[in-house]
């Protein structure tokens, strides 16, 4: 007589932990509403153009699976939560023209909800606008920030500089102009950091020489003038490596 309790226990203990291990509803709502703004962006974008027929990826990105079987989705293996920790959204379009798609940098806005981020990869989108500052700061535990191969513009945002736990960003190939804030040099973590190709300009500020542990600096193909004595204070010792040649 007792089977059927057993077997009732056993199914409700099997939902409780398939619910405990799926990931949160609320970071699978914003990354599904990514998905739809991105892909409304890009299609009003280029519904002018003759040729407008684009492939886009995350086609396994939907309501009745668990987001942390989708791909370009990393969860946290780890906590029970299996909360979102990294995010592979490089190259989510192709056109079949030479004219690239260009989306707003607003469709970025349901990813800053997802606090648990430590990687996110943006790269070679084309998105246009400004870096979103506000909405980066969110992302308090970022460690891997990737945003190169796109179309942003103005001055790289101040809280960028204020992510602590950063260890490699990229911002190169973008249309970035201004200077270089004095704030970078509270990236006490940074071991990449890449600005390449963009319209940077001004002194290179001294305060760079406090990334004491960084590995890789790239600023060629900028504006940059004056000297590189915050620079040669980093000292560059094993394998590190330096470019800012085309300034």
């Amino acid at each position: 007589m007792t089977k059927p309790c057993l077997l009732l226990l056993s199914v409700g203990f099997l939902s409780f932990f398939r619910a405990a291990f799926c990931c949160p509803i609320d970071q699978k709502q914003a990354l599904l509403k990514f998905k739809s703004a991105f892909l409304k962006n890009a299609a009003a974008v280029n519904s002018s153009s003759s040729d407008a027929f684009f492939s886009f990826a995350l086609e396994d990105w939907n309501s009745t699976s668990d987001c942390c079987t989708w791909d370009r989705v990393i969860c946290d293996s780890k906590s029970n939560s299996k909360a979102v920790i990294a995010l592979y959204l490089d190259s989510l379009v192709s056109l079949q023209s030479l004219e690239p798609v260009a989306v707003s940098s607003s469709v970025l806005a349901p990813l800053f909800g997802i606090k648990s981020l430590m990687m996110l990869i943006l790269s070679s989108n084309h998105i246009k606008g400004q870096i979103p500052g506000e909405g980066i700061a969110s992302l308090g535990n970022l460690v891997h920030l990737d945003l190169m191969q796109n179309n942003f513009t103005g001055s790289i945002p101040p809280q960028v500089f204020h992510l602590r736990h950063l260890q490699y960003l990229d911002l190169s190939e973008n249309l970035l102009t201004g200077v270089l804030d004095p704030e970078v040099g509270f990236l006490q973590k940074l071991r990449t950091l890449k600005l390449d190709d963009n319209f940077l300009g001004g002194n290179i500020p001294v305060e760079i020489g406090n990334l004491s542990k960084i590995q890789e600096l790239s600023l060629r193909n900028n504006h940059f003038s004056g000297g590189l004595e915050g620079i040669a204070s980093v000292g560059f010792k094993g394998k590190s490596i330096f470019t800012a040649d085309s300034n």
